[in-house]
């Protein structure tokens, strides 16, 4: 996927919305690939498994779309 041809940050916003929509409304416990968005009607859907895409469609993984888990630094005191 190339960043710097599309508003990447507007397209994140709404793979989000779509895949938190999912999360929510969802009692199956598979995981996502990613989620699949159709700019020339607005909307977009989840998807498990490999898909073909229609020429308006854009495949974002679901590595851009889950927040991130902050890893903690545990420091250590020294004594001096």
């Amino acid at each position: 996927m190339r960043f710097d041809l599309i508003d990447s940050k507007a397209i994140l916003k709404k793979a989000r919305s779509i895949y938190f929509e999912y999360l929510s409304n969802s009692l199956a416990s598979l995981e996502p690939r990613g989620v699949v968005l159709n700019h020339s009607k607005g909307f977009g859907r989840v998807v498990f498994s490999s898909t073909l895409l229609l020429p308006s469609e854009q495949y974002i993984p679901i590595e851009y779309i889950k927040p991130k888990l902050q890893k903690r630094n545990s420091k250590k005191s020294s004594n001096i």
